[in-house]
């Protein structure tokens, strides 16, 4: 067993060593002889004192347990113990696993386990999720609840931390809170509408997604208007409406189409 904590520094260069012991969640990187397992993640159960590997139980499959070297681990980093730019570099690395190698679905794992490690919650870390799980993997109860989530953390109080990826080509930075509540005004709406137009009947279901339509609404609200335009609200609105209607909830409809055409004239007043 590990009777002493295993120390190694991944942030060296200013001096922020990282704890490794057990119980920590961890990526694999850097395997030559089994590459499949790089770019997982997976959890320190034991240190094999003969070789000074690490016994790592891996998340994507619970049976299986690997004798990993070290140096071939990078911890995944809690905000409340590291910096913001360690925490920025391990999400660059995700999003390099993810759009530049294509491997979407090590990139889910990376990021999942990152919001299991972090008790703050991420609102661009979710909404990278929702569009994983959405674009890419046609998860799409996944999808809706990480857009709920987003939603969620980004009406919360507290400002959450947003990162800066590497761009490939024709991507668009979510550097600012803004950026982060017009992604969910626009994509994510959008996205919450096709699932309601897929033919979705269940009342409990269709109650959830108006309860995250209604979150969306309340962030477009407060954001400026070169952000999120009068049209867009209008926009919003109106196909809340239509959702509320099609839920017999006909006095809270009106009153939202009132307000969607309300924005619609501050968009083209005089028609």
């Amino acid at each position: 067993g590990l009777s002493t904590a295993i120390i190694m520094s991944t942030n060296s260069s200013n001096g922020n060593d990282v704890t490794i012991t057990v119980g920590t969640k961890v990526l694999i990187q850097g395997l030559d002889k089994a590459p499949q397992y790089n770019y997982h993640i997976g959890t320190v159960i034991d240190q094999q004192q003969a070789t000074g590997r690490l016994s790592i139980r891996l998340r994507s499959n619970p049976k299986k347990v690997l004798g990993i070297k070290p140096e071939k681990l990078t911890a995944v980093p809690n905000l409340e113990t590291v910096e913001d730019h360690v925490y920025g570099k391990f999400c660059n690395l995700a999003h390099d696993v993810g759009r530049v190698q294509g491997k979407y679905k090590q990139e889910v794992e990376i990021l999942e386990a990152l919001e299991e490690v972090n008790t703050i919650p991420q609102a661009s870390v979710f909404i990278t999720l929702w569009y994983l799980y959405a674009q890419k993997l046609n998860n799409f109860d996944k999808a809706f609840t990480y857009v709920a989530q987003a939603a969620l953390a980004l009406n919360l109080p507290i400002i959450p931390s947003v990162n800066s990826y590497e761009l490939l080509p024709g991507e668009t930075a979510l550097t600012t809170q803004e950026g982060l509540i017009k992604e969910l005004a626009t994509s994510g709406f959008g996205f919450l509408m096709d699932c309601f137009l897929g033919g979705e009947r269940d009342v409990g279901k269709l109650e959830k997604t108006c309860q995250v339509m209604e979150n969306i609404i309340i962030l477009a609200e407060r954001v400026s208007r070169d952000e999120i335009s009068f049209e867009i609200l209008a926009q919003m609105y109106f196909c809340y409406s239509d959702v509320l209607q099609k839920m017999s909830k006909f006095m809270e409809a009106a009153e939202m189409y009132k307000k969607a055409d309300e924005y619609r004239q501050m968009h083209a007043p005089g028609e």
